[in-house]
């Protein structure tokens, strides 16, 4: 059972902590019992798994032991941790706790590999059929490990929030690397760890019927306690390796940032774990070392921007939890926790802060985080991260000044140095010329492989999205309606035949909403029987094997004709694509969802301007597409002229022949390098000449009625002319507006309908609206 930092009387159950993460009242969950467990020989034999089931049951006392070893097996399997769940590197009088195993090579994963599995558990408990959205703020690594970590939980939606640019490109990357259709990071514009930390507990704390809210920070309980086991598990491995003997007592060294790790230890002292000293390391955001020294805590000062981006922090939030557990009394906590919030300051008296005996403090600035990565190094062959840096350097510290202490020390050493590429190469002056320049020099120069967990961001492909504190509102507690919007497109254009394709000022408009299953609103009963918006949303999820996510779509607006050869079928795929796009946290640039609506659509002739806009070209290789995107002359207009006569472009290939004479292609090939300049250029007479194809104008120009007609009122008039797409429409180019006069009381006694276009340049667009 669990009760506020700041409620002592409250009673809830671990699987409603674990939902919750932070009480109604703003406070931490604390255990009401902190169980004893020993350190002897039977533990010494235990596996990882198994001693983290001996120690966390206690905790999830509603947990049954049957599916917490379930859930720790499947968290500590061979698929997150592929080589070991930790490491140590023992040195003469102190080891490093290396955990960095995990999928995204930072110590997050020891714990955010599990605690989806407890929520999980704790919502079947609860009997919840809400979804659960898990907010978290992260100064690095815990947003990778909870994204990664969190893809394929199921009716959990994981929201990340992170200061733009306050954190290294390769975390940033790694985070955005994981986007899914129920995860994605959020970049928060002009803030610091702590602005996005107080906007995510700030948002934990409204009343909401709709879903759950948590959190996967160390403010939520069910990620704080697995941590634990790795202290133990640390100790063991040091008694099996003979570094030290059974009973010994040693000293710990924690980079320390938002207190949750380094707490996560006093709670294995408190439950029988020989543990001496609690060393907080802090970098020049040393906040917690002027606590530990003064009783002050103090966040009245510039906030530093560092080389250990994931400690700088001002306002460490697990900090309540040790002083409701040396205090005692939830007034007290109240009261320091209400003067910290209005005041940025908070004292101890000094009765108090003598029970903090336990910890003690040193910060680390930058150029002695080099220092340490640097010394290291060359002392030793061993390469650290700038956090563990901090740690060691604190270590360092801690020697000199407390000689007369012989213990064993144990440094935590929380991320691969890979994660970090720039400060490593800074330490061991390397050359460089970028982040990802620097993350190969390192590995050449120290001739160590580039671990997998980080290799694998330099894939990523998702862009980043920067937002304000509305937005981030907006995308927790409102529904949104998408409304997208494609233009007509015409593709081929004489001689570009199946390559090119150009957007035209005609639109179709379809709105989407997340729904509890996929269902089509204002479809004819033709297209509702087999519709190609919600085929191409589809293949999207199913291609990728992302968790789908049903959709209600709404046709609003349709003005594109089908089968004339106006990409009807592309505006319907690329709409489709696009919002699975947008559902999974815009994962797609334009080039991959080119080749996505590609693969369905059979050719980009069509889709690829309907998404870019313009006159576009495309070409394929390596089973990915390329387009160039061309600019057209502002003043050329697309007469467009469309039949009540549909022609599928099954027929319309089928008349053209098997084999092509070669005079003809080279004819068209020749007058398709010409393309792109005389748009651009406006120049009518070469455009005439290039659009007067012979691969596939004179086969199907007999399948159109009066297309002939047509095609002689645009010679006629010295104009260009050309038939869209595979379809029964006809283009006519013009400049003059007093021609396209003529043009249209000409074609109207053709019957044909006549339209006025001009060249849409920005492609499909995507509008979000937010509503209760």
């Amino acid at each position: 059972m669990f009760f506020s930092t700041r409620n002592s009387n409250l009673c809830i159950s671990a699987s409603k902590a674990i939902l919750m993460g932070i009480s109604e009242d703003g406070g931490l969950f604390l255990p009401y019992n902190i169980p004893k467990i020993e350190v002897n020989n039977d533990l010494l034999k235990l596996s990882y798994c198994d001693l983290a089931c001996l120690i966390l049951k206690p905790y999830f006392d509603d947990f049954d032991e049957d599916e917490l070893k379930k859930a720790i097996a499947l968290a500590y399997s061979k698929e997150n941790f592929d080589n070991k769940i930790f490491g140590i590197k023992s040195f003469n009088n102190f080891s490093f706790l290396e955990l960095f195993y995990g999928p995204t090579a930072t110590f997050k994963d020891m714990a955010l590999s599990l605690l989806p599995y407890l929520m999980e558990i704790a919502s079947k408990k609860e009997k919840n059929k809400k979804t659960i959205k898990v907010l978290t703020a992260t100064s690095g690594d815990t947003g990778s490990a909870a994204l990664a970590n969190f893809k394929n939980a199921k009716n959990i939606k994981l929201i990340v929030l992170y200061p733009n640019n306050g954190i290294s490109l390769t975390q940033e990357r790694q985070m955005l690397s994981y986007t899914s259709s129920s995860s994605r990071a959020y970049a928060l514009n002009g803030a610091n760890f702590d602005d996005c930390q107080t906007l995510v507990k700030k948002t934990l704390e409204k009343e909401n019927n709709n879903f759950i809210l948590s959190s996967a920070n160390s403010i939520n309980i069910g990620r704080l306690l697995p941590q634990i086991v790795y202290y133990y598990a640390a100790y063991i491995n040091l008694v099996n390796e003979k570094t030290i003997n059974l009973g010994d007592k040693i000293n710990v060294v924690v980079p320390t940032g938002n207190f949750g790790n380094i707490l996560s230890c006093y709670l294995a002292k408190k439950m029988g774990l020989p543990i001496d000293k609690l060393v907080v390391a802090s970098n020049e955001n040393n906040v917690l070392t002027d606590f530990f020294r003064t009783g002050i805590y103090d966040d009245n000062r510039e906030f530093k921007k560092t080389n250990s981006p994931s400690m700088d922090i001002l306002v460490s939030s697990n900090l309540e939890r040790l002083l409701y557990l040396v205090l005692k009394d939830d007034h007290k906590v109240c009261k320091l926790m209400k003067e910290l919030k209005e005041k940025r300051i908070f004292k101890l008296e000094k009765e108090d802060f003598i029970k903090l005996n336990d910890f003690i403090s040193y910060s680390v600035n930058e150029d002695e985080t080099l220092s340490s990565i640097k010394d290291l190094y060359y002392s030793s062959n061993y390469l650290i991260d700038p956090h563990t840096s901090v740690a060691y350097g604190a270590f360092l510290k801690f020697e000199k000044e407390n000689n007369k202490n012989n213990l064993h020390t144990l440094v935590v050493s929380t991320a691969s140095p890979f994660k970090f590429p720039e400060t490593i190469a800074k330490a061991l002056g390397i050359l460089y010329l970028d982040e990802t320049d620097a993350l190969h020099k390192v590995s050449e120069d120290t001739e160590i492989e580039i671990p997998y967990q980080v290799l694998k961001t330099l894939e990523n492909k998702t862009k980043k999205i920067v937002i304000n504190s509305n937005d981030y509102k907006n995308l927790i507690f409102k529904k949104e309606t998408v409304t997208i919007k494609t233009p007509a497109t015409s593709a081929n254009l004489g001689c570009g035949f199946d390559v090119c394709g150009v957007a035209l000022s005609l639109y179709n408009t379809f709105e989407f909403e997340i729904n509890n299953k996929d269902e089509l609103i204002g479809f004819s009963e033709k297209d509702t029987k087999d519709n190609l918006v919600l085929k191409a949303y589809q293949y999207v999820f199913n291609k990728y094997n992302f968790n789908y996510v049903p959709v209600k779509i709404t046709s609003k607006e349709i003005n594109i004709y089908e089968a004339r050869g106006l990409g009807s079928s592309a505006s319907c795929i690329v709409s489709g694509v696009l919002m699975a796009n947008h559902v999974l946290g815009e994962y797609f640039d334009k080039k991959e969802l080119v080749t996505i609506a590609s693969e369905i659509e059979g050719h980009p002739d069509n889709v690829a301007p309907c998404i870019y806009g313009s006159f576009v070209t495309s070409y394929k290789k390596a089973n990915e597409y390329t387009s160039i995107q061309y600019e057209i002359n502002k003043d050329i207009h697309f007469i467009l002229c469309v039949s009540d006569f549909e022609l599928l472009t099954k027929t319309a290939r089928e008349v053209l022949p098997h084999e092509m004479n070669y005079k003809d292609v080279v004819y068209n090939t020749s007058r398709i390098i010409n393309l792109p300049s005389a748009l651009k250029e406006g120049n009518l007479p070469l455009l005439k000449d290039l659009l007067d194809d012979r691969i596939h104008t004179p086969y199907r120009i007999n399948l159109i009625t009066d297309a002939e007609k047509i095609k002689n009122i645009a010679f006629m008039n010295n104009l260009p002319f050309a038939i869209s797409g595979a379809g029964s429409s006809l283009l006519i180019l013009s400049k003059d507006d007093e021609i396209i006069k003529k043009l249209k009381d000409e074609i109207y006694h053709v019957h044909y309908n006549f339209y006025d276009l001009k060249i849409d340049k920005v492609g499909a667009t995507i509008e979000v609206k937010y509503h209760e």
